[in-house]
C-alpha cells in the first residue's frame, strides 16, 4: 500500500512551472497516472482477497457454490466468479 500511496502522491503532485500551453498535457498524464495508480491497488485487493480464500478453503470457488473451473484460474488467479456468474455480472452491467 506504500508505493501505492506513492504513486497517487506523484501523479497528483506538480514539480514544474505553471505553463499554460502543457497544462492540459500534464494534467492528462497526472490523471493517467491516478488511474494507473488505482488499477495496482485494485489488483493488489484481489490477490490478497485471493490468498485469504486459499487460507480459508475457499479459493476457486464462486458465490453460487460451483468450482471455478482450472482454466479460468491460471488464466485469472484472482477470479471469484464461474464463467457463468461472470457472464451474467457482465449481461446485468451492458445494460447500464
Amino acid at each position: 500500500k506504500v508505493l501505492i500511496g506513492e504513486l497517487r502522491r506523484q501523479s497528483l503532485e506538480r514539480t514544474d512551472e505553471v505553463n499554460q500551453i502543457e497544462d492540459g498535457s500534464d494534467a492528462n498524464t497526472r490523471e493517467t497516472e491516478l488511474k494507473h495508480a488505482t488499477q495496482l491497488e485494485n489488483e493488489i485487493l484481489a490477490i490478497d482477497a485471493a490468498l485469504r480464500s486459499l487460507s480459508e478453503g475457499t479459493y476457486g470457488i464462486c458465490h453460487c457454490g460451483r468450482r471455478i473451473r482450472f482454466e479460468r484460474l491460471r488464466a485469472n488467479p484472482a477470479a471469484t466468479l464461474c464463467i457463468e456468474c461472470a457472464k451474467k455480472r457482465d449481461e446485468n452491467f451492458s445494460q447500464y
